[in-house]
């Protein structure tokens, strides 16, 4: 068991990072549905692949390694869901702030009173 979760410790970095970029590659205007959607079977796919090889290396049965690779596609879907909203969330908060900056910077002039010109009294 202690080796299979030093396996995962290796491999979920190796799962997250190249389904994030699938995601973000397929979806350049940020839709949320979308880029979770590619994001999803990306990481789904490459799960199943990362067991197959895996079930390949340890001599496990044909029937076995196919029922390793459905589990192993279906139980990331929910680390990759929360993955993909956290990321997005991240992203948002920093455009929120950054215009939030920006609007604190620029100088208000008082209500009703247009901003004095230069060169007149």
């Amino acid at each position: 068991m202690l080796i299979a979760a030093a396996v995962g410790v290796v491999l979920v970095p190796l799962l997250f990072v190249p389904a994030g970029l699938i995601g973000d590659a397929a979806t350049k205007d940020g839709r949320f549905r979308t880029k979770l959607l590619i994001t999803c079977a990306g990481a789904a796919g490459l799960a199943a692949v990362y067991m197959a090889v895996v079930a390949v290396a340890t001599g496990e049965p044909v029937a076995a390694a196919l029922w390793s690779c459905l589990v192993a596609a279906v139980a990331v879907l929910a680390p990759t869901v929360a993955h993909v909203a956290v990321a997005a969330g991240v992203l948002k908060l920093g455009q929120i702030r950054r215009r939030r900056n920006l609007f604190e910077q620029v100088p208000h002039h008082g209500a009703g009173h247009p901003p004095a010109r230069s060169g007149q009294a």
